[in-house]
């Protein structure tokens, strides 16, 4: 992992600890994501294009992935009331591929991790075609 990697991983577990200050109840989506889920899920994904080289890297890579399943738990928490059943789906499917990238990092496997993070990422794009910069349903 390259030092500026390095950085941008230890700024997003820093953000990913302080989670609960950012995206109480009052949170939007929009925070949640920019705040938490988009740096933890660099992080994993980035383990694709080059493995951590040693157990404090193999470690942000857990934490970002345990920070990226306990994202998963608040947008099922944060479902909206109608037309949920693709927003929960997502939500739960992107928490199991973050749990499964946790245990592969605890590993230090980078292919499962890099497995982990191709789910993760198709969980994310099925949210995205259905929600991305449309109106989330409140009713």
């Amino acid at each position: 992992m390259s030092l500026r990697r390095i950085i941008v991983a230890l700024l997003a577990l820093g953000i990913a600890s302080c989670a609960h200050l950012f995206t109480g109840s009052n949170a939007t989506v929009k925070q949640h994501m920019q705040e938490v889920t988009i740096p933890a899920s660099n992080t994993v994904f980035a383990v694709a294009g080059e493995a951590p080289k040693d157990d404090a890297e193999w470690k942000i890579v857990r934490a970002s992935a345990l920070a990226l399943a306990e994202s998963g738990q608040w947008l099922l928490d944060n479902a909206p009331k109608a037309d949920s059943q693709i927003w929960r789906k997502t939500a739960k499917d992107l928490a199991d591929a973050a749990k499964a990238a946790a245990l592969a990092a605890e590993a230090k496997d980078s292919d499962n991790v890099s497995v982990a993070g191709n789910t993760l990422y198709e969980a994310c794009e099925s949210c995205h075609a259905s929600y991305l910069n449309k109106p989330v349903p409140t009713k």
